[in-house]
């Protein structure tokens, strides 16, 4: 026999690999399978029945979460149209070709604004003179120092004149003696250099030159007639200028336009050397008659203040009168007593200097020293790092032709007066600022060389050696060397004092003195200004003392332990406080006391050995986000190679003075200047920006100068309903495919009796008719000036569709934007208020109608797969069964075949025999 399983199914074996099988029984030849599958498919027919109801149930599940989404997405669209954000949207436009670029950034007010692009910004450079290579030739020693300040040319913007109403912008008629014109366009002008520029290069005989505190116009043309200057169109600039004065023969001397007064800000005084106060009593007055008269100077800003300050403190009570005068304070004393009218700081505060307050009183008078330089100079005490002239006295000069004059230079105050003084000797020798910006240079002009130029002080005096021009030369030039103008003091502030012009960052350093004792300071809360570190650091006292450098650009930290170790300052934490204060670094302890200069200068030492490239890599490394070194390949034939330094940051910010003490031929060959732009009209104010990009001015706009035209160009800023429009349109499209979905689900088909899977659903009809009544309801209060949707273009269709009239809504929008955004914002009333209750309650992730169905429907669709798995279990056992029954059957019958085979074998030995 073949081997079969119980089921009676016979496996025949064939060529490996294959197999034949079969579920007909070979004993009965009956089909046990379609037998059982027939069986077992009559039984589970309630099972079919409750799988169908699972389908449908699930196919009305995930027609009920289709709707769910195109609720969901009407109700974030709505939430965007009731955020008033969207309202303050604007477009802006600008003509081609204005040379401005404009973008709106805080939701700037609609309106024509009107601008001038008067200056783009440019990056200072400087260029060495040229060398044969770079990589072999050495270039000379010495120091190279890159100053971020000390300028004794000062800059003085027109905005700081006239008590600092400025100057009006407009163009002037120069008229010569000779009777010829020049019509000058002031409207450009942003310092009182640039005005001297404009008019000296006019086509007129006029040069134009500063005084002690306004503008002088000298007559070239060699006429006889007036000398005038005048306002064309009804401008102002000849008289904010102080130029329509009556001229004197072939000068004219313009009225006073930058003087000392109530106005002047703090910041103007002094060279720019900030007070420092330090809250509570900042000053102590000492009357004549003893009074101790304590002044708080903390909320002062101008010197009008400081006034006030003195004359109304408590203390005072009339004793000691503070006034302006001559370019200084004056304080005067009533007591009556015979003591000595003095001020002194108190604690830590650094005022009386910077005030000028620190001279000696003259019986009832205090005279202070002068704090306001000449238009455009800078003041003798802050020269030599903030020594000043240590005697002043009277100079010697022999020009070369060997004429002498004794120029006396006892009361000079500021570096114009000495110039002047010069001047005016008579000589053949001219005085000026050196090209570096940094110093004195004089010209020998008489063309003779009969003797030397010579410059000497007289008697005790050191003005001459403490300008730097005392020489003996057989030259035509005597170049002073820079003056160390001071520009750091204790009250300069920490907020821009970084090499790049940033803040200094909060942070901790290390200190270790030679002898290693270590100190850690802490720049945080409470340190403002450079003094506050000086004073942390010598509070520290571990042998280092930090003070105010000799070059009046930063401070020292000088080493008094005498150890054997390195004078060093380090960052902790992985900080750049001590970067940032230009402190970080070692200092060899080989001499006595070993200093660290933490200059606010870029200081390179160039060797013997140095070449260009060497060099270079010196100027990076020292510095890194300052400036950028590089070589120059010019193109000539022999000395191509020139050092390039441009300064990292565009603009004034990035400016730098050179003291070319190597000798490399440093000349500037582009000032860093600050984009200007005009905002209004002609007479608005002219507003310059470092990088170009101005923001903020006016309704929220940023304006990016791209281009100088000099020509008034008009930017129009217009409310920008597009995203509004949008959302509209978004809540329109998708409530009507809400609309298309609701009537395809609900569907019935009379002529073939189909309904849609949502047909009668109770969940549909009711979310249906809630948003069917939320565009139609009346929203806002009766104050409210828009009510309905259909005000804005919303309406709603016969077939049930929304529809949106665009130019309707542009329309109301234009007439009542208030209105509109009233509509869709308008708290607890407002459409966006009532649509969001109404939508949330359908839409709701925990208790809305689609979740509480759609968890309904799971339950029970959970509850049908139970019941169909539990019955299918039930089958599985009924098949089994059967399938058993039907392989006994086979089993039997095969038993019962077998002995039948048997039986008919044994026939054959039952039939009779017969005899012989």
């Amino acid at each position: 026999m073949l081997p079969c399983d119980v089921r009676g199914v016979v496996r025949i074996y064939g060529p490996p690999m294959s197999t034949i099988t079969t579920s007909v029984g070979l004993a009965t030849g009956i089909d046990s399978a379609a037998i059982i599958d027939a069986l077992i498919g009559a039984e589970r027919a309630p099972v079919v029945r409750l799988e169908n109801r699972k389908t449908t149930l699930e196919q009305r599940q995930a027609g009920l979460q289709s709707l769910s989404a195109f609720v969901s997405t009407i109700q974030t669209t709505l939430d965007t149209l009731s955020d008033s954000s969207v309202y303050e949207d604007v477009s802006v436009s600008i003509p081609p070709d204005s040379g401005i670029v404009a973008a709106a950034t805080s939701q700037p007010q609609a309106g024509s604004y009107s601008f001038t692009p008067v200056r783009t910004t440019s990056t200072h450079s400087s260029l060495s003179r040229g060398f044969a290579d770079s990589d072999t030739q050495l270039v000379g020693t010495g120091t190279l120092v890159l100053r971020k300040g000390g300028g004794v040319a000062d800059e003085v913007t027109l905005s700081e004149l006239n008590g600092g109403q400025g100057v009006r912008a407009g163009t002037v008629r120069i008229t010569d003696r000779s009777g010829a014109t020049a019509d000058v366009d002031l409207s450009a002008a942003h310092t009182v250099e640039d005005v001297l520029e404009v008019i000296n290069a006019a086509n007129v005989g006029v040069t134009a030159s500063l005084g002690s505190n306004g503008f002088v116009l000298t007559d070239t043309s060699g006429g006889s007639g007036t000398l005038s200057v005048g306002d064309l169109a009804g401008g102002n600039a000849a008289a904010d200028l102080g130029l329509t004065t009556t001229a004197s023969g072939g000068t004219l001397t313009g009225s006073a336009v930058y003087a000392l007064g109530s106005t002047t800000t703090l910041a103007q005084l002094n060279d720019g050397n900030a007070i420092r106060v330090v809250g509570g009593d900042d000053i102590t007055i000492t009357a004549r008659d003893a009074t101790a008269i304590g002044v708080d100077l903390s909320s002062a800003t101008t010197l009008g203040e400081v006034v006030d300050a003195i004359n109304n403190d408590a203390d005072n009570g009339g004793k000691v009168t503070a006034s302006i005068g001559d370019g200084r304070l004056i304080l005067t004393d009533t007591t009556g007593g015979s003591g000595t009218l003095s001020v002194a700081d108190v604690g830590d505060a650094a005022v009386t200097t910077e005030l000028g307050l620190n001279a000696a009183a003259a019986g009832d008078t205090l005279t202070g020293e002068r704090i306001l330089a000449d238009l455009g100079s800078v003041l003798l005490r802050n020269v030599n790092g903030g020594g000043g002239i240590g005697t002043p006295g009277s100079v010697s000069i022999t020009d070369r032709s060997g004429a002498s004059a004794t120029v006396d230079l006892s009361a000079a105050e500021s570096l114009s007066d000495v110039i002047d003084a010069i001047n005016a000797a008579g000589l053949g020798v001219t005085a000026a600022v050196d090209e570096s910006g940094l110093g004195l240079t004089l010209t020998d002009t008489t063309g003779s060389t009969a003797s030397n130029l010579i410059v000497a002080d007289v008697a005790s005096g050191t003005s001459a050696a403490d300008l730097g021009l005392v020489a003996d030369v057989a030259a035509t030039t005597v170049e002073g060397g820079p003056l160390d103008l001071r520009t750091v003091n204790a009250g300069t502030s920490l907020s821009a004092y970084a090499a790049d012009g940033s803040a200094v960052s909060s942070g901790q350093f290390q200190i270790t003195a030679a002898d290693g004792a270590t100190a850690t300071i802490t720049v945080g809360a409470g340190i403002s200004t450079v003094g506050d570190v000086i004073d942390q650091i010598n509070s520290a006292s571990i042998g280092v003392t930090a003070a105010l450098n000799a070059t009046g650009d930063g401070f020292t930290l000088t080493d008094t332990t005498g150890g054997s170790g390195e004078l060093s300052v380090n960052e902790l934490n992985g900080g750049d406080t001590a970067a940032d204060l230009g402190l970080r670094g070692t200092v060899d302890t080989s001499g006595t006391n070993p200093v660290l200069d933490a200059r606010r200068a870029v200081v390179v030492e160039i060797d013997a050995d140095d070449t260009l490239d060497e060099v270079v890599t010196k100027l990076n490394t020292a510095g890194a986000g300052v400036i950028n070194a590089s070589v120059l390949d010019d193109g000539s034939a022999f000395t191509p190679k020139r050092l390039s330094i441009t300064a990292a940051a565009s603009g004034a910010i990035g400016r730098f003075f050179v003291d070319d003490g190597a000798g490399l031929g440093l000349r500037t060959t582009t000032e860093g200047e600050d984009a200007l732009l005009r905002v209004g009209g002609s007479g608005g104010p002219l507003v310059p920006d470092s990088d170009g990009t101005f923001t903020g001015l006016v309704g929220g706009l940023d304006i990016d100068v791209t281009a100088a035209t000099g020509q008034q160009t008009t930017v129009t800023v217009t409310s920008d309903t597009g995203r509004i429009k949008s959302g509209i349109e978004t809540v329109v499209s998708t409530y009507n495919a809400f609309v298309s979905a609701v009537s395809d689900l609900t569907r019935f088909d009379s002529e073939t009796n189909q309904r849609g899977i949502l047909n009668g659903d109770p969940t549909t009809l009711r979310v249906k008719s809630r948003l069917d009544d939320l565009f139609l309801k009346t929203f806002g209060t009766s104050n409210s000036t828009i009510r309905t949707l259909a005000e804005i273009g919303i309406t709603t269709g016969q077939d049930g569709n929304l529809a949106f009239d665009s130019a309707r809504f542009d329309t109301a929008y234009q007439a009542d934007p208030d209105g509109v955004e009233a509509l869709f914002t308008e708290a607890t009333t407002g459409f966006g208020a009532v649509a969001e209750s109404t939508l949330d309650a359908i839409v709701d992730p925990f208790d809305g109608l689609f979740k509480i169905e759609d968890d309904a429907l799971s339950q029970t669709v959970s509850d049908l797969e139970e019941r169909i798995t539990d019955l299918d279990a039930l089958l599985e056992v009924r098949r089994i069964r059967l399938v058993n029954e039907f392989a006994a059957l086979e089993t039997i019958v095969s038993s019962l075949q077998s002995q039948q085979t048997a039986l008919d074998s044994l026939a054959p030995l039952a039939a009779p025999t017969s005899s012989s």
